[in-house]
């Protein structure tokens, strides 16, 4: 048997990539905030960075300030280990090659879909107005259409509240109105009603039925009851205008996006062969519940078949038809040849719920690979926005290697940090030091240890300082604003990748 999934392919093509130098010599002189040797922060990273990140653990009264410079310090201490190579360390190339797929992935809907999306004024202007509307409806469901014209015939005939009467057959002592109230919705803004009702109540008249109408898998007859209309001031045009400019933006962009999609993959019509499926989702189940494995699984599963079950049973499926095209066949082996557990979460919360992200899973690899191609048609990879996202997430990810070893290499234990709390260059008032350890509370200890680790790093970066240069554009970083809620100042935002749980911006670690 086969099951049809949503998404199609065509056959896996080899990708090359330009090495992610992030082309820092085409980045304007008026844009740069910060050069660290050969690399720059320009003023947009660090108001993302900052925005998106932890500034509130900033004790300094500066806190931009010593925000950029904990964001130069991570820079030097990644260069560090681009010196020694770190950068070509497995777990580093595997997670750079699973952010470059990711990030072309996006380029790709940036490219067919964003760029094309258009909001005329009168599409703000009606979005703004909606927002001054409040709708009360009327309702009655029908089994079919026939029905459904039936009830509407009447409501032409007769009120609301009779039509209703003869409609109800289980209610009793209760009055025609009461009845007409159980069919009636509440007073609605109209932004909050969903947006296919809304289409089918917009041009009806007051208190005139619809015609029958298909909604949610039930027919109906819809009457309005009720429009409240809010005066609105220009300030509140004006204000409005800017939000629903944006909800106007991201519903194009999510139905531009379902089309783009399925007219790129309609042609190859895949599907997905059930039985082989439903052979392999156990022993995957079992595999992931001893751990997300990293990278791609086939090499995990032919080395692990001579030890564990589960492999031998996913090895022994290899050559079996998992997905069907109309132009080629992927096996099981090719499936997890290219299926980059990074990319894509599965959680083995239970079977059920593992079985259905599974299948998704499935249709989004096939979907990835056509788009990838499509990418390489159109040599997105080599973008400059691309380059740099994939560079900034690298030089996260090798400063954090860099930065163990580093502190792997500190003597750390209780005494060296009294000597740190008790030192002359100590950061803590006279009331703090002079005790022994024991006189500390647990809480105490534990910021202690966290200090002397971060100004092991400082000390770190500050000896790299050497090597590399490091200048400041400080009139530059005057001018920066950065957005803060005004209800707390403290609160942070983080945004994440919804398929790979990823941050969506690589920011300043919070605690080093």
């Amino acid at each position: 048997m086969k099951k049809t999934i949503v998404l199609f392919t065509i056959p896996l093509l080899m990708l090359v990539f330009v090495s992610c130098s992030g082309n820092e010599s085409h980045i304007p002189e008026d844009q740069i905030l910060a050069r660290v040797g050969d690399h720059v922060i320009t003023a947009r990273e660090f108001q993302l960075n900052y925005e998106f990140g932890f500034p509130h653990l900033m004790q300094g009264e500066n806190r931009k300030e010593e925000y950029l410079h904990r964001m130069i310090a991570e820079l030097l201490i990644a260069q560090r280990g681009y010196e020694l190579q770190i950068d070509t360390l497995s777990s580093i190339r595997n997670a750079v090659q699973t952010m470059r797929e990711e990030r072309v992935i996006e380029e790709v809907f940036n490219h067919f879909v964003l760029s094309n999306i258009e909001i005329s004024r009168k599409e703000i202007e009606y979005e703004v107005n909606k927002t001054a509307v409040s709708v009360q409806f009327r309702y009655l469901p029908a089994a079919n259409r026939t029905h459904a014209e039936r009830l509407r015939q009447q409501l032409l005939e007769d009120s609301f509240e009779t039509v209703a009467a003869q409609f109800v057959t289980d209610v009793f002592d209760a009055t025609n109105d009461q009845i007409a109230e159980r069919f009636t919705s509440r007073v609605t803004k109209a932004v909050d009603v969903n947006p296919e009702l809304i289409s089918h109540l917009q041009d009806l008249e007051l208190h005139t039925p619809s015609e029958p109408i298909q909604y949610q898998d039930q027919w109906y007859i819809f009457m309005v009851h009720n429009i409240i209309r809010t005066p609105l001031s220009p300030y509140d045009i004006a204000n409005r205008s800017v939000s629903a400019r944006k909800v106007l933006y991201n519903t194009k962009a999510m139905q531009m996006a379902a089309e783009f999609v399925n007219e790129t993959m309609t042609p190859f019509n895949v599907e997905t062969n059930r039985s082989t499926f439903e052979r392999i989702v156990p022993h995957l189940f079992e595999l992931y519940e001893q751990g997300t494995p990293a990278g791609t699984l086939w090499n995990r599963i032919s080395e692990g078949r001579r030890t564990e079950s589960y492999y031998r049973e996913l090895y022994a499926v290899r050559s079996e038809p998992l997905v069907y095209t109309s132009i080629g066949t992927w096996s099981v082996e090719r499936f997890f040849r290219t299926f980059n557990t990074g990319r894509y979460q599965l959680r083995p919360d239970t079977p059920e719920s593992f079985t259905l992200r599974f299948s998704d899973v499935i249709a989004l690899v096939v979907r990835d690979v056509v788009l990838l191609e499509k990418a390489r048609a159109e040599r997105l990879e080599e973008s400059f926005d691309v380059q740099r996202d994939i560079r900034r997430w690298q030089d996260k990810w090798v400063f954090q290697e860099t930065r163990n070893r580093i502190l792997d290499t500190l003597a750390f234990n209780n005494d060296v940090v009294m000597q740190f709390v008790n030192s002359e260059s100590s950061p803590y008032p006279e009331q703090i030091r002079g005790r022994s350890f024991n006189d500390y509370q647990e809480g105490s200890i534990h910021r202690f240890r966290r200090d002397f680790l971060a100004q092991a790093l400082m000390n770190a970066a500050e000896e790299f300082k050497q090597i590399h240069k490091v200048t400041i554009n400080y009139a530059m970083l005057d001018t920066i604003t950065v957005s803060q809620s005004s209800a707390n100042p403290n609160m942070s935002l983080q945004v994440f990748n919804q398929n790979s749980n990823r941050m969506a911006y690589p920011v300043l670690d919070p605690i080093w």
